[in-house]
């Protein structure tokens, strides 16, 4: 098909935990999804966007790659790491014409987020009200904007994250 330029890893889990409830287990999973999967995606692609002189990484991150959140102690962890392993990515491959960003959603409603808007409707409200927007993203707000980071308008736009949050981290 000519070659990859595009990468978007995209798997995530989280769930509530407080820290003292967090076993191994659980911590490594998440870690696993969250970050180690992307290192992997990322590793084995490397060699084609370089090949192909140009491409695009897009990350999934959270605005909790900024700021952490109780309850997220694993998640914010391997968030935070997402967006650590794109800066770097982004400074080792820009002189091969790669950019590579992090997308940072806010509260988006997903069947990931779903439960503990069910089981916390306090939760959802209170992400719907900081948000300057008043409502929970939808996944075609994030689909949009990896859209625009994979196209040629965003061909200097690299080493950064990007809150896709309706304004609600600005408010912080």
């Amino acid at each position: 098909m000519g070659g990859l330029d595009t990468v978007v890893p995209c798997a995530g889990v989280s769930a509530f935990h407080p820290l003292e409830g967090h076993d191994d287990a659980y911590f490594l999973r998440v870690l696993d999804v969250n970050l180690i999967a992307v290192f992997r995606l990322v590793r084995e692609a490397t060699p084609h966007l370089k090949a192909h002189g140009a491409g695009r990484i897009v990350t999934i991150g959270s605005t909790t790659s900024s700021y952490g959140d109780e309850g997220l102690c694993a998640y914010a962890a391997s968030k935070h790491a997402v967006l650590g392993f794109t800066k770097s990515v982004a400074a080792e491959l820009g002189p091969f014409g790669v950019t590579a960003t992090c997308v940072q959603p806010g509260a988006i409603a997903t069947p990931m987020t779903a439960p503990a808007f069910e089981q916390m409707p306090e939760y959802q409200t209170f992400w719907e009200n900081k948000a300057p927007l008043r409502r929970l993203g939808r996944p075609e707000d994030i689909a949009d904007v990896v859209a625009f980071l994979c196209s040629k308008a965003a061909r200097f736009v690299s080493g950064h994250g990007l809150w896709v949050d309706g304004g609600a981290m600005g408010r912080h």
